[in-house]
């Protein structure tokens, strides 16, 4: 994987997650995010973008970003992006409820 849009689809299809879904991981306002950069139509994401969107996938920046090692294994980032889009439900729904 060359790019951090062919980076981002392969993880993102790793988890089983819609864009929607891996930008609620991520805290993002929008599936947008995810959408663009998949597509390539932005390559140079903010670093807190980035950082977010990571965390959900339980990659580092710098493999999302550029490659480098490690790499995270599928099962790993399955796991994480299904606790952080929990994580993010829980948080939603205690808002809803105050």
């Amino acid at each position: 994987m060359r790019t951090l849009s062919e980076r981002l689809a392969w993880a993102r299809e790793q988890t089983g997650l819609s864009q929607r879904g891996l930008a609620r991981a991520a805290g993002l306002q929008s599936e947008r995010h995810i959408g663009f950069l998949e597509s390539g139509e932005r390559d140079n994401p903010e670093l807190k973008t980035l950082q977010a969107i990571a965390a959900a996938l339980g990659a580092t920046v710098g493999w999302l970003a550029d490659g480098n090692l490690p790499a995270p294994n599928a099962r790993h980032i399955k796991k994480t992006a299904q606790a952080a889009l929990a994580a993010a439900d829980a948080r939603k729904a205690s808002k809803g409820a105050a």
